[in-house]
């Protein structure tokens, strides 16, 4: 979906805020998540998944790219924010399957879901409350940080 998406994703204009509308479609990928560890039919676990992981996707795709171009305004002190976004998803990788693995022991298979739905959407309101539309990066500051060097 991520191939898929990218295509469509960047045939939008480009001028939207691609920051919100990715917090908003992971706050809504989010509720399709809860709902999903609470049902019982399979064709509406199906319908939820299918639904959560395109918005998760759209999410993913528009915060990609408003990373890179934070990397293309940082010139060649991008590499510390690549990373640091490769950290971030390293550590997530290692943390959330242990996560997961002690919610299934306590409980079942699809309350996993619901913690990390409740957990996108709290994520989600936060950044679209908190995260400012547009970051600031001085072109000044980053050449005295090439002066020291």
């Amino acid at each position: 979906p991520k191939l898929f998406l990218g295509v469509i994703i960047s045939k939008f204009d480009h001028k939207l805020d691609k920051k919100k509308i990715a917090f908003i479609s992971s706050i809504n990928a989010g509720i399709f998540f809860i709902f999903m560890g609470l049902a019982s039919s399979v064709s509406t676990i199906l319908f939820l998944m299918f639904f959560g992981s395109l918005l998760l996707t759209i999410s993913i795709v528009l915060l990609s790219s408003t990373f890179e171009d934070y990397i293309q305004r940082l010139g060649k002190h991008g590499a510390e924010l690549i990373g640091l976004e490769q950290s971030a998803a390293s550590l997530g990788y290692i943390v959330s399957p242990i996560i997961t693995f002690m919610i299934i022991q306590k409980y079942n298979e699809q309350i996993p879901f619901t913690f990390w739905g409740i957990i996108l959407v709290i994520w989600g309101i936060f950044s679209v409350i908190y995260v400012p539309r547009n970051i600031k990066m001085p072109q000044n500051k980053i050449k005295i940080l090439d002066l020291d060097l």
